[in-house]
């Protein structure tokens, strides 16, 4: 086995700053301030800057006029545009991801998930939607299609904001665990047609949260896009 590769100073810079964003410690809009996090980070400003420009291709920072990097907004329409191509993806991805699915695959999954109802159980949210990220990717993974995987990534991080923000609802909560139960259980069974209605329920469901949690903001969402999704 392998050593795990050790990261690179923008690499590590990108992973704090990415983190401060979903938590939600750096708010839409906010300035990043350059030489602010190249003192609170002890690093120089390439790693800081390299950090920066690999965030505005995720759609996590942007440059403004006068301005320089700040924090992407949020919006209702974004959210189910991005909720709505994810679920067209990751059921693609479940589907695949059934056909190639080995006994080890689903050991693992089976483990994430039950790590993921015990974290419920004790009433860490944070280990919870970890574990829950870990259980979906894991599945992508599955699929084998790295260009397919790295797409699913990506708007998982855009994402988890409004996640993070909108969705850390008790009762969703319970029921994603039920749904992931069933979508493994498709999934030890080959069936990809079944993983993949039930991998887009399953993010229909979420973004019925999210839009009833969200506050208004005079971006109203495309309706055809919540059609083409719903169950």
């Amino acid at each position: 086995m392998q050593p795990p590769r050790v990261l690179t100073a923008a690499e590590v810079t990108y992973n704090h700053i990415c983190d401060l964003i979903v938590r939600g410690e750096l708010r839409p809009g906010a300035h990043l301030d350059q030489d602010q996090l190249c003192a609170a980070l002890s690093i120089s400003r390439t790693p800081i800057r390299q950090a920066i420009e690999r965030l505005a291709k995720d759609g996590l920072v942007e440059y403004r006029p006068r301005q320089g990097a700040v924090v992407t907004p949020i919006s209702r329409r974004q959210m189910l545009e991005i909720y709505a191509i994810r679920a067209h993806n990751e059921g693609w991805a479940a589907m695949l991801a059934a056909a190639r699915l080995t006994f080890t695959d689903a050991e693992s999954l089976q483990a994430v998930c039950e790590a993921a109802e015990t974290a419920l159980a004790e009433d860490d949210v944070e280990r919870h939607m970890q574990l829950n990220r870990d259980f979906h990717l894991l599945i992508y993974r599955c699929a084998d299609l790295p260009t397919l995987y790295g797409i699913i990534e990506n708007l998982w991080i855009q994402s988890e904001r409004y996640r993070r923000l909108y969705a850390v609802d008790p009762r969703r909560l319970l029921d994603a665990q039920s749904e992931h139960r069933q979508i493994l259980d498709a999934l030890r069974r080959h069936d990809g047609e079944l993983a993949k209605r039930l991998t887009v329920a399953h993010q229909y469901r979420t973004l019925e949260v999210l839009l009833k949690n969200m506050p208004e903001d005079g971006e109203e969402p495309d309706p055809r896009l919540l059609d083409l999704i719903r169950p």
